[in-house]
């Protein structure tokens, strides 16, 4: 859990609770009380915190218990706002929240029965607008009695009775009645002064009257709620027993005060309990969607431009390494000027002289010609034109030898006399000085030959 600030509207007081997590639960790091308006200005105006979790107390409301046939729940909200708006034509432009309470059979159809609470959209706003005076953005707004209704899923062990809850905000009581735990009648009663009078008394023993005719259910217990139970305590003033909770008992998941701020304590106990009993406006949701859209896409722009410039700087960089080294090679091109002309002129002695080379290499090749034929002009002799007749001789310069390809036929009358002749030809060739056989192969068929031979 991160920390979080909590701002509660209780009728003309408004109470905020700084909490922050803790090794085990939370610790309440700062805990005031503001009087007037322009105090919490003041405090928007010099706290650093953007987001904050707003509850309040509001004078005006709708709430009721309808009954719904079952749909898919990504349905069911909507098809609840549309029987509220049914309910309610009066109620135009409204934000609402809702809670399931149990399915029931109503005229043999299966229905579920749904408590829904509602404000006017105009109520909310108006504490909206003083956040985004000082650029703050509210990430929930709750009820008070939605946050309060908590602390007995929290501390009562048993869901089983019904229980009656009054909490006192200065001149106004509210009331509201926790069925297995769940809000189920909600009720606002604007008293004659401050605390609790006889007034407030007789309109909290009418709401139980209410309470068991009207909506047949019998609570169990009057709980009361912060300062009214100092005023009460001893006291037997109303119809049912009644259970005193002045501040929320001590707990080990919090350290710090909690005297006096029974509403935002109550909302950091619940923590995501109570994330869907929110009534924040869909347009200041979506307005809110948008704004981290924008942000999101800002950051990225920034990041990206970060990225880009040091890739810019880098390729400045580059290039400026690019450059000195252009300058650098100038600057040695420079200096072998003088080489270069050197060069040049040795290149041009050379051309005059390249046709004497020329004519000289030829003389070198036609005398290296002339060894080849001397050499072999063995196979000119009688011995050996008695046993092979040559018809084919080829010579060509081939990397550091001269190539010679020599072919021809075997003179004999059978396979033996062949291979004998052909053999007697290949030791005279072997015989020859700087000649080497690369290659050969006879045909017995046709008695013919090809031998590739190597002069060096």
């Amino acid at each position: 859990m991160s920390g979080k600030i909590i701002i509660s509207f209780e009728d003309g007081i408004i109470k905020v609770l700084s909490v922050k997590p803790a090794a085990k639960g939370m610790t309440i790091k700062n805990a005031l009380t503001l009087n007037a308006p322009l105090e919490l200005e003041n405090y928007l105006a010099a706290e650093k915190t953007r987001d904050f979790i707003v509850v309040a107390n509001f004078e005006s409301f709708y709430q009721d218990i309808i009954y719904l046939p079952p749909t898919k729940e990504k349905y069911f909200r909507q098809i609840v706002g549309l029987a509220i708006r049914k309910k309610l034509p009066e109620l135009v432009d409204f934000s609402y929240t809702y809670q399931v309470l149990d399915e029931v059979i109503r005229d043999d159809r299966k229905m579920k029965e749904v408590f829904f609470y509602a404000v006017s959209n105009d109520d909310l706003l108006q504490i909206i607008e003083k956040f985004s005076a000082y650029n703050k953005n509210v990430k929930a707004l709750y009820s008070s009695a939605f946050c309060l209704s908590m602390l007995f899923k929290k501390f009562v062990e048993t869901n089983d009775d019904v229980f009656l809850v009054v909490f006192s905000s200065r001149q106004s009581k509210t009331v509201f009645l926790l069925k297995n735990l769940q809000l189920i009648f909600l009720r606002r009663i604007t008293g004659t002064e401050i605390g609790i009078s006889d007034f407030d008394i007789q309109n909290i023993n009418m709401t139980i009257n209410h309470c068991r005719l009207s909506m047949r259910i019998q609570p169990a217990k009057l709980v009361l709620l912060g300062d009214i139970c100092k005023e009460l305590a001893g006291k037997e003033t109303f119809i049912i027993p009644t259970v005193f909770m002045e501040r929320v008992p001590a707990i080990s998941e919090i350290s710090g005060n909690t005297d006096d701020f029974l509403i935002p304590l109550s909302t950091a106990l619940a923590g995501k309990q109570l994330a869907r009993s929110s009534i924040l406006p869909q347009s200041y949701r979506l307005l809110n969607i948008r704004k981290n859209i924008v942000l999101t896409g800002v950051w990225v722009f920034l990041i990206l431009s970060v990225f880009i410039g040091m890739f810019i700087g880098y390729q400045i960089n580059s290039i400026a390494n690019v450059n000195d080294d252009i300058k650098r090679l100038r600057a040695e091109i420079n200096k072998n000027k003088t080489l270069l002309v050197s060069l040049e002129e040795k290149d041009s002695e050379f051309r005059k002289i390249e046709s004497q080379i020329a004519y000289i290499d030829s003389s070198n090749s036609a005398n290296n010609l002339q060894k080849i034929l001397h050499a072999l002009s063995v196979l000119g002799s009688t011995t050996v034109k008695k046993t092979v007749e040559t018809h084919d001789l080829r010579i060509a310069p081939k990397g550091e030898c001269w190539q010679v390809n020599l072919k021809g036929y075997v003179i004999s009358n059978n396979y033996v006399t062949t291979f004998k002749n052909y053999q007697s030809l290949l030791d005279v060739l072997r015989n020859l000085k700087e000649v080497e056989i690369i290659s050969d192969n006879l045909d017995f068929k046709n008695k013919s030959f090809q031998i590739e031979l190597c002069y060096r």
